[in-house]
């Protein structure tokens, strides 16, 4: 049960990287036929990945209750929906290594910049709580303070 509820943490983690940077483009949120969908262009074929098995993967239980045990093959596949060459890696490694493979995963959604910087996630969260009407306000207001401090930069 312990594994089922390390690789449910690491699936929410990707999950939540996704969402944020979709927060931030006013784009709806990922949904689990998304990733099978994703799961099965990286992988074709990846019939092995349903929707209910990435849920139960999730929830770390399956419809009767039990821990899922989901296959390298299947790991493998959901990590390939989020970019990740080594999937099954990612889900059963040490916390350290799957740190670093998650931040690979941030950062091809356009997120480094917000590890280790409290303020600018600060702000992500803060702006993932307003509507979409808001947050297109608060980017385009960000854009225009992005030009004012480019145009004192330059020489």
């Amino acid at each position: 049960m312990k594994q089922a509820r390390t690789i449910a943490g690491r699936l929410n983690d990707l999950i939540n990287a996704v969402n944020e940077a979709r927060n931030l483009a006013n784009s709806p949120h990922i949904t689990y036929t998304e990733l099978v969908e994703r799961a099965y262009e990286a992988t074709q074929p990846a019939r092995h990945l349903s929707t209910d098995s990435v849920r139960h993967i999730r929830e770390a239980r399956n419809g009767r209750g039990l821990a899922p045990n989901p296959t390298v093959a299947t790991l493998d596949a959901l990590g390939a929906a989020f970019g990740l060459r080594n999937g099954a890696r990612y889900f059963l490694s040490d916390a350290e290594m799957a740190a670093g493979m998650l931040d690979q995963v941030r950062e091809a959604h356009g997120l480094s910049a917000t590890r280790g910087n409290d303020g600018v996630a600060g702000l992500m969260h803060r702006a993932a709580e307003l509507g979409p009407a808001n947050r297109r306000v608060v980017s385009s207001l960000m854009d225009q303070l992005l030009e004012i401090e480019r145009l004192h930069r330059s020489p």
